[in-house]
């Protein structure tokens, strides 16, 4: 037996691939973005160092915030600057709520179709009526917190290098506060119809994992990345640890940790931190976080404890002079940006020479899952064959299952591709 597909992955942001071949002793996956080639890198290259988080926030609509900020706090790194507490609680929660808005947009409108056996919006609204329309009124909440908060729902600008470029007084605050307790109530009627989506089983062959260990509490920022094998390193020191590799076809790179595949985001978030918010885990369900299905329901986990916690990490801010641009005594540096953004670890790398920028890297989520995606791919098609006859059509809609679980995010992934000779 010899079957080769290429299976077109849709309702994912962007445009990927995966390539399947099946032969008598083997099973073959390969991962292939297929969307447009963009150059941010070599678009940042030469500007002065304030406008290239304005650049970084365009490379995806989605992401917006959590490129933002990454670059905000790679380029803090490399000049030394150094912004107070309150600064980066406030930088957190902003990038909380854009994590909140990810999520639910995901798991309602390109997860839950797979589960309720729809293809379009309308017939997920026939079947779904009360779950879309919780979904849009609890996007619309978050969208109203992160503008009060970013200045922006795409694109944030009030917060800077430094710190803020406006003054967020206590009633700004109480706004955002506001709304998050507003969706909060919406969410506990959202849950219910999220949480009982009966998930296909499969277990991790290649169950390792990066995570940005936390400053504080749970989805907090941090300054050391953290793996499944016990071992941490700071952000600077990535390259010794992280290796970008070339996929042929794909305009994307792929990821290895140690030379072994790895996997990012809400499940790898949970794995390494499910003692802190097991009761947060328990109130969802049992979630089997060994299967990458789960990615799902820990998306759950995460918008139920943020919505729970932000608006204490709210009422404990002091807002003291805290918004004052601290500018660098130095102009040239080097540093990485770390943060948790919806779909995982996302490293910003910049080197900075009188002020504009000599060299840029970003490593994002997506590029850190393909490999992962290839391996549960491979492991998902074998066990399905060895179980029963597979049809094609069957397997493209399993595998197409599988892909979206990792909530896949192309713009991100083909942020640079390196032209040569062959």
């Amino acid at each position: 037996m010899r079957l080769s597909e290429t299976i077109e992955v849709d309702r994912v942001f962007g445009h990927v691939e995966l390539e399947v071949t099946i032969s008598d002793d083997e099973v073959v996956t390969k991962f292939k973005v297929v969307h447009d080639p963009r150059f941010i890198e070599l678009a940042m290259e030469g500007r002065h160092y304030l406008e290239v988080p304005y650049i970084a926030s365009r490379i995806c609509g989605a992401c917006s915030i959590a490129h933002y900020l990454a670059s905000i706090k790679a380029i803090e790194n490399a000049l030394g600057i150094e912004v107070p507490e309150e600064i980066n609680s406030l930088r957190d929660v902003l990038n909380n709520l854009q994590i909140i808005q990810n999520h639910i947009l995901q798991l309602t409108f390109l997860a839950l179709p797979d589960y309720l056996g729809v293809k379009d919006f309308t017939s997920l609204l026939v079947k779904a009526r009360s779950i879309v329309k919780l979904t849009m009124k609890l996007n619309s909440l978050i969208l109203k917190a992160i503008k009060a908060l970013g200045g922006r729902i795409v694109n944030p600008n009030v917060p800077y290098v430094g710190g803020f470029i406006k003054e967020l007084s206590r009633d700004d605050i109480d706004i955002v506060r506001k709304y998050v307790i507003e969706s909060r109530f919406v969410f506990n009627d959202l849950i219910n119809g999220l949480k009982t989506i009966k998930l296909p089983s499969l277990s991790d062959v290649a169950n390792n994992y990066l995570v940005l260990k936390l400053r504080d509490h749970y989805l907090s920022s941090g300054d050391l990345i953290v793996a499944s094998d016990g071992f941490s390193f700071k952000p600077l020191d990535y390259m010794n640890y992280i290796e970008e590799v070339s996929s042929e076809g794909s305009n994307s790179k792929l990821v290895l940790y140690k030379g072994n595949p790895v996997h990012v985001g809400p499940r790898a978030r949970l794995l390494a931190y499910r003692e802190s918010i097991k009761e947060v885990i328990s109130a969802v369900g049992n979630i089997d976080l060994s299967n990458p299905f789960s990615n799902l329901l820990a998306k759950l986990v995460e918008i139920k404890y943020l919505l729970e916690t932000i608006p204490g990490i709210l009422d404990n801010l002091r807002l003291q002079s805290t918004y004052e641009i601290e500018k660098p005594k130095v102009l040239s540096g080097e540093g990485v940006g770390v943060i948790e953004a919806p779909r995982g670890l996302l490293i910003h790398h910049y080197a900075i020479e009188g002020g504009r920028v000599k060299y840029s890297n970003i490593i994002t989520p997506t590029e850190i899952n393909s490999r992962h995606i290839e391996v549960s791919a491979r492991e998902l098609a074998t066990k399905l064959l060895e179980s029963k006859p597979v049809n094609t059509e069957e397997l493209k809609e399993v595998l197409s299952l599988l892909v979206r679980t990792y909530d896949p995010c192309l713009p991100c992934a083909v942020h640079v591709i390196k032209v040569g000779k062959t």
